[in-house]
């Protein structure tokens, strides 16, 4: 088996698929041999990303309960036994004048839309047997970030959930694991205006590989934790932040 084909026979559920890091993960899923079913809430950026990678797509809101349930049953139908948990959203605010309405909406989207993701395919899963893998998208930010409480939260959950997931489910053979991204290139911290300029060079200061991180790095790990030859990883963070934890 070669990099090429390691996702043959996979069937991946990729949330929050429209943009950025899920858009990538899905093209390095789909080149890899894997069968895609996307969702997002962007149909308009979804629908030609699904038609590029000849994958199944559906446009859900994950704050929605409901949908998330109708989500999973509509990937089950198709032979799901793969779950990227990507969507996620963030409200910048200091502490002290953060509103409820952002710290809910944060919250529901990073964490709990995970929590029931998480349990709705393992319930899928084990009906058919036992089997499968999640890949969790964290972040580095859960370490501490400014202005970010709700964000920064949300993703010391996503952490803390795969470690008990991966417990929990390892006796059904489901392997959960986490990726915690470090400063990545995308528009939110490249942006055309210029205008994260000089936080760009604080925040390099502490990478030793002075440099942001490219999806595709990010995609690489995710693809790796899915495929077989993570046949024995297991409940793990992976920090794919150019050295920033050391």
């Amino acid at each position: 088996m070669t990099i090429a084909n390691s996702l043959e026979g996979f069937t991946i559920l990729v949330t929050g698929a429209a943009g950025g890091i899920g858009a990538v993960a899905a093209r390095t899923l789909s080149a890899r041999g894997a069968r895609l079913l996307l969702t997002d809430r962007d149909a308009g950026t979804l629908a030609p990303l699904a038609a590029e990678l000849a994958a199944e797509y559906r446009v859900a809101d994950l704050d929605d309960r409901n949908q998330i349930t109708d989500l999973v049953d509509w990937a089950d139908q198709r032979g799901m036994d793969a779950l990227v948990n990507n969507a996620g959203i963030v409200s910048m605010a200091p502490i002290e004048d953060f509103p409820d309405a952002d710290w809910d909406r944060v919250i529901e989207i990073n964490l709990t839309a995970v929590h029931l993701l998480t349990r709705n395919f393992a319930r899928c899963r084990i009906a058919r047997g036992g089997g499968g893998a999640i890949v969790n998208i964290a972040s580095m930010s859960y370490k501490g970030m400014t202005r970010q409480i709700a964000y920064v939260a949300s993703k010391g959950g996503v952490v803390s959930l795969t470690k008990g997931a991966a417990m929990e489910l390892a006796r059904h053979k489901i392997r959960v694991n986490a990726v915690a991204p470090g400063m990545t290139e995308t528009e939110m911290t490249n942006p055309a205006d210029g205008s994260q300029d000089r936080l760009r060079l604080r925040m390099m200061e502490q990478i030793p590989l002075r440099r942001y991180g490219e999806p595709q790095e990010i995609a690489s790990v995710v693809a790796f934790l899915i495929s077989r030859d993570a046949s024995y990883v297991t409940g793990e963070v992976i920090h794919a932040s150019g050295g920033a934890r050391l």
